[in-house]
């Protein structure tokens, strides 16, 4: 009964994940998370044991910036919106029309800096021509493009590119010693 409480300062809020990941709702260990189970060949969530529902795209977009805070990648969403002012519709696009909802900055060998440009989409869901035109001009500039419909693809994809970087290590250091 005589525990102290310690009370925390409030930590800024911040609309990115990145190698610090300080907001505690970024932090994949600092949230609870529904259940998730494969059904059908689709992912769902557990809403209660009644009832189920397919997998929203934004669910899947703060699935995979919580991984990536997690392997200290840095990632950031880039945000999309609409608005209706009287019979228009107004849209504005971060980076223009068709751009990935998720952009990272990941190491690759030799210590530079790689560009990651992550398209989230649902089981059903399909790209649009400008984000297949988005998708031909990243990749024109040796950038790589992911168009994920679960984080494991993301992982999938990170793991790979690791291995890739062991090799050339273990090849590197084979010629050399």
């Amino acid at each position: 009964m005589g525990e102290a409480i310690k009370i925390l300062p409030a930590l800024p809020q911040g609309n990115f994940a990145g190698a610090d990941a300080f907001t505690p709702h970024r932090r994949p260990w600092a949230r609870r998370r529904k259940a998730q189970r494969l059904e059908n060949g689709r992912i769902m969530r557990s809403v209660s044991s009644k009832t189920t529902q397919p997998v929203k795209e934004s669910q899947i977009v703060r699935q995979i910036l919580d991984y990536l805070a997690a392997e200290r990648i840095f990632a950031f969403r880039l945000n999309t919106s609409a608005t209706q002012i009287g019979t228009r519709f107004f849209r504005a696009h971060s980076l223009g029309p068709g751009t990935a909802d998720i952009f990272s900055i990941r190491r690759s060998s030799g210590g530079y800096f790689h560009p990651l440009w992550i398209e989230v989409k649902t089981a059903k869901g399909k790209q649009s021509r400008e984000q297949e035109l988005f998708q031909k001009y990243v990749e024109s500039n040796g950038h790589t493009y992911i168009l994920a419909r679960d984080v494991e693809q993301v992982k999938g994809v990170l793991e790979s590119a690791r291995e890739g970087l062991n090799q050339k290590r273990r090849l590197v250091e084979w010629l050399l010693g």
